[in-house]
């Protein structure tokens, strides 16, 4: 037998022929079902017995009582059996489907992609095949959904991790068509399920932390533009895309905003001396705080809560909080400017900012916009050891 793990994402091993064994009604107990029997025509509905075959290995779904899921203990183990073994003649290999609350236009009796949930409880055992939420050993289930019969559940149970949806219906006997036109839900409901789905995905992405992915990086590393990320090969011929950002606005940005909150408490100190007021015209503090806790809180609201969580991360989930951190900057030198400096100091300080960054960004455009030839002939791309850009520090 072959284990049986669930992966939520496209894949060729996602694929199963589902072979219609008998119809709704036309079996009373185990005694009048022959396995060997060829499946009949007609569409899968409520009730029929259906056969899963896996496509890519040739084996039929198959669970049998006391052999214990892997980690579930209390739940059965389910996995599969080749086409051509003799445990393919046994009924374990035999499932009912069960429609549970279909989309309106679609509640005809039949499965339709998408439309219609459905159960499926195995005919000798009577359990329910589940996803169990657990994750399988990295070793030997890659990290993956630990796949389960459920024997202890009623018969009115309809929890979402009993139920299962077709996603892609491929059947040459069958005309193509819209669904479209067959759907019809609540855009409320939609919304919530959709939302809750990518809040489900994007938990399920977790680092695998004994190996290193020159892709992944860690949240503390990126308003410094520690590891610059390489978007695709690097050899001689193909063109190479760098995701650097300008180092400028990166490091200038990533400063004012980890010094302000010791700025902040500076002034708030010296504002409640009376330092402030005697220096300041009236309100004009007031309206600088306002200003910069905006912007400034645009940044730790899109930063900061990517260190609670435990997916995988990437450089460019920094960009929305690089956004207000460059906005920041700009508030800063501003305000730091007509302060401190003349008028006809803070116009040079502006030509002299803009043409820096200008400069920069030109600099770094051929890994921008892609460089096809080979890289050794960009010089000083390399800002800091840790970049990527003429060796990857990591490839072993």
């Amino acid at each position: 037998r072959q284990q049986v793990t669930g992966y939520g994402y496209a894949d060729p091993n996602n694929f199963w022929g589902i072979e219609r064994r008998m119809a709704a009604g036309s079996f009373t107990d185990l005694s009048n079902v022959n396995v060997e029997a060829s499946p009949i025509d007609g569409f899968i509905g409520h009730g029929d017995l259906v056969a899963l075959l896996h496509n890519s290995t040739a084996s039929y779904l198959y669970t049998e009582p006391g052999y214990a899921a892997p980690v579930t203990s209390k739940y059965s183990e389910v996995s599969v059996v080749s086409n051509t073994s003799s445990e393919a003649t046994h009924q374990n290999i035999l499932w009912v489907v069960e429609i549970v609350k279909p989309e309106k236009r679609m509640a005809d009796g039949r499965i339709h992609p998408l439309g219609t949930p459905i159960r499926l409880r195995n005919l000798v055992s009577n359990c329910l095949l589940l996803t169990t939420s657990d994750q399988l050993d990295k070793d030997w289930g890659w990290g993956q959904s630990e796949m389960a019969c459920d024997g202890n559940t009623p018969a009115s149970t309809d929890s979402a991790l009993h139920l299962w949806t077709i996603e892609r219906h491929v059947n040459k006997a069958l005309p193509k068509t819209n669904l479209g036109r067959h759907m019809s839900s609540s855009f409320l409901r939609d919304f919530g399920v959709l939302n809750r789905q990518m809040w489900l995905t994007n938990n399920a992405l977790i680092p695998d932390h004994d190996k290193h992915n020159v892709l992944e990086s860690d949240p503390i590393s990126w308003p410094f533009l520690v590891y610059p990320m390489r978007m695709v090969g690097w050899d001689d011929r193909s063109i190479k895309y760098l995701e650097v950002g300008n180092p400028l606005l990166w490091w200038g940005s990533a400063l004012a905003c980890l010094v302000f909150p010791l700025q902040l408490f500076y002034w708030l100190c010296a504002w409640r001396r009376g330092i402030i007021a005697a220096k300041w015209r009236s309100g004009e503090f007031r309206d600088y705080i306002d200003g910069a806790l905006i912007l400034w809180g645009g940044w730790a609201f899109h930063y900061l809560p990517f260190f609670l969580m435990g997916r995988v991360t990437y450089l460019h989930h920094y960009l929305p909080a690089l956004y207000f951190a460059i906005l920041f900057l700009a508030y800063q030198v501003y305000h730091f400017s007509a302060w401190y400096l003349s008028e006809k100091s803070t116009r040079r300080l502006l030509f002299v900012a803009t043409g820096a960054v200008a400069f920069v960004f030109w600099w770094f455009s051929p890994l921008t916009f892609g460089w096809d030839k080979p890289i050794k002939d960009l010089w000083g791309m390399r800002w800091a050891s840790s970049w990527p850009v003429y060796e990857d520090p990591f490839d072993f």
